[in-house]
Parts: structure tokens; sequence; C-alpha cells
């Protein structure tokens, strides 16, 4: 094989092991009878509320109705301009990347309403990717919406790492930096 050929081969097995359908069969294991996530048992009477956030969001809901879709009482999926599907148990909404905008306000909203709602004795599903913290960005109190989108703007434009992005854009939005889970 030569060089040129198993650097093809190395680069299609990379973008298959980081696909969005790969990430779910990870954490996802059995069926709609019996399952479990990242290991644990989801009981059989628990319903499933699936809210995806990411530019994979889509294709990770996709794949998740494919392995559980009877189990999911409803799901909300969360992504960019053209990276819509339509899915069966997911309610989709847009909104803007890599810069919020007052869609990715609502979306904010969405999601923390979403997660409010599900009841104690059901199992709240999260399925996140890349483009998540700008789909939900949505400032915290005392921050406005072109503060936030521009603090962005200036740190994309500065050529931040992204993990030096987010570690800011936590400390300015609602939900980064594990606020959804509270």
């Amino acid at each position: 094989m030569t060089a040129r050929a198993r650097l093809r081969e190395l680069f299609a097995c990379a973008l298959a092991a980081a696909s969005a359908d790969a990430a779910v069969d990870r954490a996802l294991e059995g069926g709609e009878g019996d399952l479990a996530l990242l290991g644990e048992r989801v009981a059989p009477g628990r319903s499933l509320h699936v809210l995806a956030i990411g530019k994979a969001a889509c294709a990770m809901a996709h794949r998740f109705e494919t392995r559980a879709g009877a189990r999911i009482a409803r799901g909300l999926a969360i992504t960019k301009d053209g990276h819509a599907r339509a899915l069966a148990h997911f309610r989709v909404l847009l909104a803007a990347h890599p810069v919020p905008d007052a869609r990715s306000v609502s979306a904010a909203d969405a999601a923390l309403g979403f997660a409010a709602g599900v009841p104690p004795r059901d199992t709240l599903v999260v399925l996140l990717s890349g483009g998540a913290s700008a789909l939900v960005g949505a400032p915290c109190e005392g921050v406005g919406l072109d503060a936030l989108a521009a603090t962005n703007a200036a740190l994309l434009a500065s050529g931040a790492a992204i993990d030096e992005t987010n570690c800011v854009r936590k400390h300015l939005g609602r939900i980064g930096g594990g606020r959804l889970a509270a």
C-alpha cells in the first residue's frame, strides 16, 4: 500500500470514528426494550426526553431515533442553518453559529424549558456536538445580546482556541459551564 493510500485509509477511519452515528453508538447500548446509556441501564418504564444541540444535533438525533425511537417521549434538536433534517420524534430549531443572535436566545429558552419539563420519573438525555455554546448563546443577566455577540466575534477574530473562547463564553451565557444541568 502506498503512503498516500494509507493516509486516505487513516483519514477515512478518523472520520468514521468521529461521526454522529459512532458517537451515539458508543453511548447507547441495547435498543428500545433493554437500553443503557453510558453503561447505566434505563428502566423499561422510563421515557426518554432527548435534547440535541450542535452542528451534528440532527444527525445524532436521527441515530438515536433509529436505536431507541419508541422510548422517546419528546425531543428537541437545535442546530445551525443548513444542518436541519426531518425527524420523527424531534422538534427542530435553527439558531446562529458561530456568533449568537436572537434565534440563539430563543433556542436557549427552548432548551431550558425542555429540560425543566422532564417529569421526575423520566430521563433527560443530552446529545452535544460542536457549536452548541453558540447555538444556545443567551446572555446571562447584566450582559446584553449585542455585547455577547461582539465578544464572541472578537474572540473568533483574535484566533483564540475554542477552549479559550468557551472559557469566556461560559461566564457570559445562561447555559454554558453546566448551567443547563442546574
